[in-house]
């Protein structure tokens, strides 16, 4: 299947998707102990709030899935940027979500 993909991608959108996924696997890393207890916190509350620099990130649970909002007006207005599908299962949110977090933080990151 990859080398299917890889077809249709240019080296340079290659390089990209490397770096990217590279920078998402070092935030999981630096910070794997933070998303499980922010994952923690996500699943008994059902929504969770962060700040990257003037940014203010949702994440909010429902039944089988989060989604991820970003707001850059102080939390006056809130745009859904990303959804995942986590299924029913509290063991399946808390092993995924923290990749969730890596991936959504990479993306405000790499915007600004």
């Amino acid at each position: 299947m990859e080398s299917y993909r890889d077809e249709f991608l240019t080296p340079e959108d290659l390089e990209e998707e490397r770096a990217y996924f590279s920078f998402v696997g070092e935030l999981l890393n630096r910070h794997d102990s933070r998303y499980e207890l922010e994952a923690k916190e996500l699943v008994k509350q059902g929504r969770r709030f962060s700040r990257i620099n003037e940014s203010i990130l949702q994440f909010k649970l429902d039944r089988i899935g989060c989604a991820f909002s970003l707001s850059e007006d102080q939390g006056e207005t809130f745009q859904e940027l990303s959804w995942t599908r986590l299924g029913w299962r509290k063991a399946s949110k808390l092993e995924y979500l923290p990749f969730f977090f890596a991936d959504c933080e990479a993306k405000v990151l790499l915007a600004k």
